[in-house]
């Protein structure tokens, strides 16, 4: 038979923590009976255990400090030298807009190299103008307004029959809107000022005409804004008197300013809204003609208009592309308007719709 070879087994690495307990129990502390005590182990190479528990330097309490020799005296210090400015000292950080403010440091303006000779130095910018929250939009305001189409203004105001003095105060009404939109508040889009003929003035008085046509004499505006497009269609001689409706009371100023600087009269501006006019008695079937721009939907608009238009009187309602959606949306303004045709204004997609009071 051939021997069998014993296996050998190999070493247990395990935790280290457990390692230094098996090692503090070989000292002499109690352990299980399956494990030897260290005076029956066999004789050999000791640990690093054993030779610290027959090391006779070793004091079971702490360890004394060291007693610390004297530090050298050293001369004394200079005091140290007040820095420069960081303006100075630190361009990038002049520039980026940093300033030193330590105390009792003056400061010194950095001065600009001098020209060469033969050359004159750029003179310096105007101070700007505080906005007081609002940025200025600046520029030509003359010239933006020359840019614009005014040749077919002049033939909507002929159609219509306008006064003489019309198309100069259409401008100035038009340079009033876009100093106050600049300047003090929003009254129409920043965009529109480029094409404020086309996109505001046109659209109108492109149907002043048919206005006229109309015979009315006494018209509400609900929702002016800034004027439009009853303050055109009164420069334009439409009507004797206009009763302007603005809930917001910074386009009532603004409408007011206007009909001061142009003079213009019989005309009322009320800062409501028109679900509070229509409950005073004083305007009840009060009014020949209704406008309205760019404001509620149809529906609404003209149930609004109900109790404040006589009958046989005339709405006249600007509508963009929607305008047949809103007219099948809702039947019920049918009991008391009648459509009567529609008439397409400016150069988008706005027209102008009349609708009859039975």
């Amino acid at each position: 038979m051939s021997r069998r070879t014993p296996r050998t087994r190999a070493p247990r690495v395990g935790n280290p923590r457990q390692e230094h307990g098996r090692q503090e129990r070989g000292r002499g502390a109690p352990s299980n009976g399956n494990r030897r005590r260290d005076d029956a182990r066999p004789p050999g190479p000791r640990g690093k255990s054993a030779a610290r528990r027959s090391s006779p330097t070793r004091s079971s309490g702490p360890k004394p400090p060291a007693p610390r020799s004297p530090a050298p005296k050293s001369a004394p210090r200079s005091p140290a030298p007040k820095s420069a400015p960081i303006g100075r000292s630190n361009p990038a950080w002049s520039r980026a807009g940093f300033q030193d403010v330590t105390p009792g440091v003056e400061h010194e303006k950095p001065q600009r190299p001098s020209p060469p000779a033969g050359e004159q130095r750029r003179p310096s910018a105007p101070p700007r103008e505080k906005t007081f929250g609002r940025r200025i939009r600046t520029g030509n305001l003359e010239g933006l307004l020359d840019r614009q189409q005014w040749g077919e203004l002049r033939e909507a105001l002929a159609r219509a029959g306008s006064p003489a003095d019309a198309f100069d105060r259409l401008r100035a009404y038009a340079k009033l809107l876009i100093t106050w939109n600049r300047e003090v508040s929003n009254l129409i889009s920043p965009k529109d000022e480029g094409r404020f003929v086309d996109r505001h003035l046109r659209e109108s008085i492109d149907c002043a005409d048919w206005l006229r046509e109309s015979g009315a004499a006494r018209w509400i505006d609900l929702g002016s804004g800034g004027g439009l497009p009853a303050i055109p269609l009164v420069l334009a001689g439409v009507g004797t008197s206009w009763t302007l409706v603005e809930s917001r009371r910074t386009k009532t100023l603004f409408i007011r300013r206007v009909l001061q600087d142009l003079e213009i009269a019989n005309v009322t501006v009320v800062n409501e809204r028109l679900e509070t006019i229509v409950t005073h008695p004083e305007h009840l079937a009060a009014f020949d003609g209704f406008t309205s721009r760019a404001t509620l939907t149809l529906a609404p608009t003209l149930e609004l208009a109900t109790p404040l238009i006589r009958t046989g009187g005339d709405a006249f309602l600007w509508k963009g592309s929607r305008r047949e959606q809103e007219m099948a949306a809702e039947t019920a303004w049918r009991s008391s308007w009648t459509f009567d045709g529609a008439r397409p204004v400016g150069v988008d997609q706005t027209v102008v719709c009349r609708f009859r009071k039975t």
